[in-house]
């Protein structure tokens, strides 16, 4: 596990992210992903999904979707409530968390970085 992985796992507990589905890890790794772009995130699905469901093996409408459930468990617990007054859509929520990542950790330019 990389130095950003730990940071964003931090993040994610502060956040009370639960951590028992596999929209978790897909999520994480996302973000790390997401963190370490410096093109922004215009085409989350040709970019980020792609990435993960090479490194998963999986198809990028799982990742998508098991991202989605983790993200309508948080919202229904109440503790995702707080980032937005909607849920928020998978994009939304990546690129909002990776962002809070950048601006709360200093990490801007982090190739060394790597998933």
């Amino acid at each position: 596990m990389s130095d950003l992985q730990r940071t964003v796992g931090k993040f994610f507990l502060r956040l009370g992210c639960p951590n028992k589905y596999d929209g978790y890890r897909y999520m994480l790794d996302g973000v790390c992903i997401a963190v370490q772009s410096d093109t922004g995130m215009m085409c989350l699905r040709k970019s980020v999904y792609k990435e993960l469901s090479r490194k998963y093996g999986t198809d990028t409408r799982n990742i998508e979707r098991c991202i989605r459930h983790l993200i309508c468990r948080w919202w229904f617990t109440c503790q995702c409530g707080c980032l937005f007054n909607r849920r928020p859509t998978n994009s939304e929520l990546i690129c909002h968390l990776a962002e809070c990542v950048r601006l709360d950790t200093d990490i801007l330019g982090v190739e060394e970085l790597s998933l």
